[in-house]
């Protein structure tokens, strides 16, 4: 009878020795300053350093600016792979971004162990905004006036070609027990001070919102350059009158 007992502790200390067995050189890579849409890549190594051969699960990266390839899914003791992480710029991104991407010890074809592996890298683009949201609350009958500062950081003129609102209202007008429904939101009008930005240049973009009806208005502007984009979140809150 205690072979019955002692084979399941056998198998779980087996896993737990097979998940042991992995050592990665880091956990994080940092891919420094990067400007929108570049690409780079991180590298990391896996090793085997136990007794018995180990088996790696599928890499899942946790966006899809990011992709991770594993060179093999067999390490005999004492090897090693290579996982190349590939990450892409967003146009909309800026500041320091953080990204993921997971990976599992096989036992059984099941995983026993996922660790994360990170990167991160400090965006920036031709064009930085300030602040770094617009954000309103009004009552409904009322017009939102929002002011958002435009500053080059490129060595070269920067052109601001167009400015596309991409906003959703979320309207109740049917009170309390009414539903809510979602529309485009057009109600509003933009302004450049410049539509060319010298270098270290400071421009001004306006945005003038006429919300008709109370509810919410999420999106974000698109302001399209030269060779780049930035998104400027809105949150906006349209009160009923009293």
């Amino acid at each position: 009878m205690k072979y019955f007992f002692l084979l399941p502790l056998a198998l779980a200390l087996t896993s737990y020795s097979h998940a042991q067995q992995i050592q990665y050189d880091t956990m994080l890579r940092d891919l420094g300053t990067m400007r929108q849409l570049e690409t780079r890549e991180a590298t990391f190594t896996v090793y085997n350093t136990g007794r018995d051969t180990v088996r790696l699960g599928d890499l899942r990266a946790g966006c899809g600016c990011t992709q991770a390839n594993l060179s093999t899914s067999i390490l005999p003791p004492g090897d090693s792979a290579r996982i190349s992480v590939m990450f892409e710029a967003g146009p909309y991104m800026l500041g320091e971004v953080r990204k993921s991407v997971q990976l599992g010890v096989l036992d059984n074809n099941s995983e026993q162990q996922i660790e994360t592996l990170r990167i991160r890298a400090t965006i920036v683009g031709d064009v930085a905004f300030e602040p770094a949201r617009i954000s309103f609350r009004i009552t409904e009958g009322e017009t939102a006036r929002v002011t958002v500062t435009l500053q080059s950081h490129s060595e070269e003129a920067v052109s601001i070609t167009a400015i596309h609102p991409e906003l959703t209202a979320f309207n109740n007008s049917g009170g309390e027990t009414g539903r809510m429904r979602s529309e485009k939101f057009t109600d509003l009008e933009t302004s450049l001070s410049t539509d060319v930005l010298q270098p270290g240049e400071t421009g001004s973009l306006d945005v003038v919102f006429r919300p008709q009806e109370r509810g919410q208005i999420n999106g974000f502007l698109r302001v399209i350059a030269s060779d780049s984009e930035i998104r400027v979140p809105v949150v906006g809150v349209v009160l009923g009158k009293q």
